[in-house]
């Protein structure tokens, strides 16, 4: 069975971030995403365990590479500046 490539976009937030996520990768053309809580040290220090509004969130959404550049596009042009988060993207091979 041959795989195809897709992009995985991974997205570390402030809890309070999620409702926003979920409509802005629903709306860039995502067909699903997949959030858990998240903790870490970082630029923005250490962050606490659990979705609540103090704690960091990892949501991720695999899909292909015209949808991933609109979501990162958007974070950027929309978030980065003004709440803890990074967002990533890499390749994958999805069966």
């Amino acid at each position: 069975m041959p795989l195809q490539r897709k992009k995985l976009v991974t997205i570390v937030a402030e809890a309070i971030l999620e409702s926003k996520l979920k409509t802005l990768v629903v709306d860039a053309g995502a067909t699903g995403y997949t959030v858990t809580p998240a903790t870490g040290w970082g630029k923005h220090g250490t962050r606490s365990s659990g979705i609540d509004s103090d704690g960091n969130i990892a949501m991720t959404v695999l899909t292909g590479e015209e949808v991933a550049a609109k979501i990162l596009s958007e974070i950027e042009r929309n978030l980065i500046k003004h709440y803890g988060i990074m967002a990533y993207q890499v390749d994958a091979e999805v069966l």
